[in-house]
């Protein structure tokens, strides 16, 4: 039973590790600026850059980086992964262009 948790473990962390490293877009029809400011949508359907038209997820607003009006969302990412299993990203995310990039880096 431990060598299979282990390995599961391991299989996880690889999956992060890939979609890490991908590019993100808000899967909408419209590119609304209300997305990345103050009372933007809570929950975004979230693609791959390479394949805007199919759905791989969700981007959950959980802050923004301050108090004024014109201050941007910060996102969370939860891509599904190859195994069917939706990952929470380690990184937090903005809206910058219309692509999700980690914030404060």
């Amino acid at each position: 039973m431990e060598r299979t948790h282990s390995t599961f473990a391991l299989f996880i962390e690889q999956e992060v590790t890939t979609l890490a490293q991908r590019r993100y877009i808000p899967n909408i029809d419209d590119g609304r600026l209300e997305l990345t400011v103050k009372h933007s949508w809570k929950r975004l359907p979230l693609s791959f850059a390479e394949t805007p038209e199919q759905p791989c997820g969700l981007a959950l607003r959980i802050g923004y980086t301050g108090k004024q009006e014109a201050d941007l969302a910060i996102y969370r990412l939860k891509p599904r992964g190859t195994s069917g299993y939706t990952i929470t990203l380690p990184s937090l995310y903005i809206l910058q262009d219309g692509i999700f990039v980690p914030y404060g880096s």
